[in-house]
């Protein structure tokens, strides 16, 4: 009984400290991605330069110099084609992120990232045979940045990640955007 009221009480203490600045936030970026595939059933690697977008929603837990978020993004790579094969790939992710973010000033911090999730992509290409074919599998991205606070409710997100799509295929992601704190 002893040490479920210890527990409790140390609970309920670090839990208001902690808690004081938690904010959730909503964030939209948009960018260019440098996808590379090189798929079994053909003897070309595939490498395109297209845009992405991504929208992600979380939890902010700041500290003065040092803080860290939590959060669910959707990723789309618009279509990336290949012509020399017939190559054509989209890709779609869904990740849980995880940051730290270091606060050198109040008006900027820079952040590391890693996280895991998912991928959707339809792949067309024609290697010894011409195929289509939906697929699924996990999906990790790590990256780095920096962010420009107005004040605590808007930023600007300037950052770099890579992305493994899955075993075959990368890539790497250059995004800005907007990160709104609530």
């Amino acid at each position: 009984m002893k040490a479920k009221i210890i527990a409790l009480s140390l609970l309920l203490s670090v839990s208001s400290v902690c808690c004081a600045d938690t904010t959730g936030y909503l964030s939209l970026r948009s960018g260019v991605s440098n996808i590379h595939w090189d798929p079994d059933e053909i003897n070309d690697k595939f490498s395109d330069t297209v845009a992405n977008v991504a929208f992600a929603g979380g939890a902010n837990i700041r500290g003065d110099v040092v803080g860290g978020r939590v959060e669910l993004e959707w990723t789309h790579y618009f279509k990336a084609e290949d012509k020399s094969f017939g190559g054509k790939l989209d890709l779609d992710t869904l990740i849980v992120n995880g940051y730290l973010d270091l606060y050198p000033a109040e008006w900027m911090n820079f952040y590391l990232t890693a996280g895991g999730g998912t991928r959707w992509s339809k792949a067309e290409y024609c290697g010894r045979y011409c195929a289509s074919d939906r697929s699924h599998g996990g999906a990790f991205q790590a990256g780095a940045g920096f962010m420009f606070n107005f004040n605590r409710n808007l930023s600007l997100d300037l950052g770099y990640r890579y992305a493994r799509l899955a075993s075959d295929a990368y890539s790497h992601n250059a995004q800005l955007g907007f990160t709104f704190n609530f």
